[in-house]
């Protein structure tokens, strides 16, 4: 079984949404995949960037294991069924606020004001891929990821909670 290194694993935006709206979450899978022989599964782990904290990647692993073992599937080393890979993108975004202000009294042009604001916006996707054809059979894609590099160790678990769950609604697919 040859090793996968071609994937990267990361989340740049591990530092998830938590008010900002919800992400929009999308699947792609094999439909002539057998879902039914899965059992165990093991993360691909490329180098983690020097941007990126270990730390909050290692939360959100542990937030997609705990949802998948919630369906039954297992962590495993050895001879997994499937693997695992992250990849993280962020793009800055910019956000303005016209306040509205037109014409005064006296048919005067007021003052406009705007507020302008930028934020990074990241997409996330899992891709698992089956440990002996090593073959793409699932992928799920989840945009709108708003992140936020100042929560706290709760709020990053509350919030990779979400996403996993999110992210993980449709897996194993139904037929």
């Amino acid at each position: 079984m040859k090793t996968i290194n071609i994937i990267v694993l990361f989340f740049f935006l591990i530092l998830l949404m938590s008010c900002s709206p919800p992400i929009k979450v999308m699947t792609d899978y094999d439909s002539q995949y057998d879902y039914t022989s899965l059992k165990t599964f093991k993360w691909i782990l490329v180098e983690t960037p020097p941007s990126i904290s270990e730390l909050r990647v290692k939360r959100f692993m542990i937030a997609i294991n705990s949802e998948l073992e919630a369906k039954g599937f297992v962590q495993s080393n050895e001879d997994p069924d499937f693997f695992i890979a992250g990849h993280g993108m962020t793009e800055t975004k910019i956000a303005m606020t016209d306040w509205g202000y037109g014409p005064g009294p006296y048919r005067r042009w007021g003052s406009y004001e705007f507020d302008i604001d930028t934020y990074e916006e990241g997409t996330i996707l899992l891709d698992f891929v089956d440990s002996n054809s090593e073959e793409l059979f699932w992928r799920g894609i989840g945009t709108r990821v708003t992140v936020e590099p100042n929560l706290s160790e709760n709020e990053q678990v509350e919030k990779y909670e979400r996403i996993a769950n999110e992210l993980l609604k449709e897996f194993p697919p139904t037929k």
